[in-house]
């Protein structure tokens, strides 16, 4: 298998070395693919047999680049067309809780790179906000002036729940408090695990076991 010469950059025909914070979105945004036929080629099936999320890469994993398939399309002459590329942006999907309910129908705004974007929750308390594929950082604020809260948003890949960092990072992502975002196991960490095992029915240890891992993939997908 040919391999690129410069493993930072997916370009071409070759193995693209994962860093910190790619996810599929960016990497093809780079190399010029949809992320959903990175993720379904048949030389990443390893990965995805792996990872099972496009969102939860690590680094040092390898993501085969396939060369481009040139897609020709016949359009009459004497007009303008315009052409939108497949995935383009990414869109965010968000639920926001307040003290275990939906924040449903309130108002929120949110900063990605800059762009301020404006809407309402529905009525579970989701929103659906487009991103550039490549954004790592935003703000999002909702609810009334008095009642306004504000979060920061770290974008881009989640880490496999098999780590700490990656059980706090679906922990706070669904409205838990947990701590610190990194490896350490810790009173707030435990604390988290705990209301989020309560909430559950699932037996409260603070304890991160096979059983509520499983349930935070699920509940965090969803």
């Amino acid at each position: 298998m040919a391999t690129n010469t410069d493993p930072t950059k997916p370009v071409g025909k070759g193995d693209y070395v994962v860093k910190d914070d790619d996810c599929m979105s960016s990497i093809s945004e780079d190399s010029g693919h949809f992320w959903d036929s990175l993720w379904n080629h048949p030389d990443n099936a390893d990965l995805k047999d792996t990872r099972k999320d496009p969102n939860v890469l690590m680094p040092g994993d390898k993501v085969t680049i396939p060369p481009i398939t040139p897609k020709s399309v016949s359009k009459a002459t004497g007009a303008t067309y315009r052409f939108r590329r497949k995935g383009v942006p990414a869109k965010l999907h968000l639920r926001l809780m307040k003290q275990g309910e939906p924040r449903a129908n309130e108002s929120y705004r949110v900063d990605i790179d800059g762009k301020l974007t404006k809407g309402v929750t529905d009525a579970e308390g989701y929103v659906d906000i487009y991103i550039p594929c490549k954004a790592k950082k935003g703000k999002l604020w909702v609810g009334p002036p008095e009642d306004e809260k504000m979060y920061v948003l770290q974008l881009g890949k989640t880490m496999p729940v098999e780590r700490i960092l990656g059980v706090k990072q679906r922990l706070k992502n669904i409205g838990y408090r947990c701590g610190s975002l990194d490896d350490e196991i810790t009173d707030a960490y435990r604390n988290g695990l705990r209301a989020f095992q309560k909430d559950q029915k699932l037996p409260v240890t603070g304890d991160a076991d096979d059983a509520t891992r499983q349930k935070l993939v699920e509940v965090h997908r969803s």
